[in-house]
Order: C-alpha cells, then structure tokens, then sequence
C-alpha cells in the first residue's frame, strides 16, 4: 500500500498536515520491518524445524528445545529461585531483626526539669 497525501483523512493536496503523513510513513516503515524480520529469520527456522521433526533427524535447534531438556531446565531454575527467595527472607528478616531491635534497646527517656521554671 502506497501512503501518499491524499491517504490522510479528511485532508486533501492543499494542506496536509505533516505530523499525520509523517506517523503514517513511520507507522508503514515499523510493519515493513517487523514483516521482513519474519520473513527473513521466523518463517525459515519454523519450516526448518517441521522438516527435522517429519524426517526424524532431530537437529542442534531440536535438541536445544525439546521438552525433555526445558523441562529439566525449568526444574533446575525453580529450585534456584527457591533457594534465592528463602535467602533474600533471611536477609530481610535479620535485617529488620536488627533495626527492631536497636529501636528497643535504647530507649528514649523523658527527663523531668530539676528546676522549676
């Protein structure tokens, strides 16, 4: 689709307004290169792949994605946020244990006036 000034609604060659023209120009570009991103490197890595799973031939990509191995992946980095979630509520709870407890122990104390004013 060819943008050109009469493409903007409402307006004609008399007086376009640029700032429209020029975000649909921008707007056009933006599509063009997602489109080309997926032409050049989604769409082959997609039929790549359906052709390795049809012959049988599991290939580097395959075997990087393939459910066994991102199960295991997963498994692995759930128990490492476990183990960095329980940390960080030690840390936390010893940090505010410190902060309490410095409130507690010293205590401000109101002194009377030894003189009467």
């Amino acid at each position: 689709m060819e943008i050109n000034m009469v493409c903007v609604r409402g307006h004609d060659l008399d007086g376009p307004p640029k700032e429209a023209f020029k975000a649909a120009q921008k707007a056009k570009e933006g599509v063009e290169y997602v489109e080309q991103m997926l032409n050049k490197q989604v769409f082959p890595r997609m039929f790549d792949l359906e052709v390795a799973s049809k012959s049988g031939v599991a290939s580097v990509y395959e075997k990087a994605y393939s459910h066994e191995h991102l199960e295991k992946t997963l498994r692995i980095e759930a128990a490492l946020d476990a183990r960095i979630d329980k940390q960080m509520a030690r840390f936390v709870n010893l940090k505010e244990y410190k902060r309490i407890r410095k409130e507690t122990s010293n205590p401000v104390l109101e002194t009377v006036p030894i003189a009467p004013a």
